[in-house]
């Protein structure tokens, strides 16, 4: 099983975009995750084809079980 912290942010023209952090250490800290994301706002850290993140819309933590039924080798 994968987890995945996805962080979700809004552009200054509208656009979503979502940073996704691999195996995240847990459990996740709820204050210093909504720090970071001030932090990457704040710092303009991340600027993408749809302009500067400028709102934070969620942080949440995904969970992908795979188990596989058939493959070819």
């Amino acid at each position: 099983m994968s987890k995945q912290l996805q962080l979700r942010f809004e552009s200054d023209y509208g656009k979503a975009t979502t940073l996704s952090i691999e195996d995240p250490a847990e459990p996740v800290d709820e204050t210093a995750v909504e720090a970071l994301m001030d932090s990457i706002i704040a710092k303009e850290a991340f600027f993408t084809s749809d302009g500067i993140v400028t709102k934070k819309v969620y942080a949440r933590v995904v969970e992908r079980n795979v188990n596989t039924v058939w493959e070819t080798n």
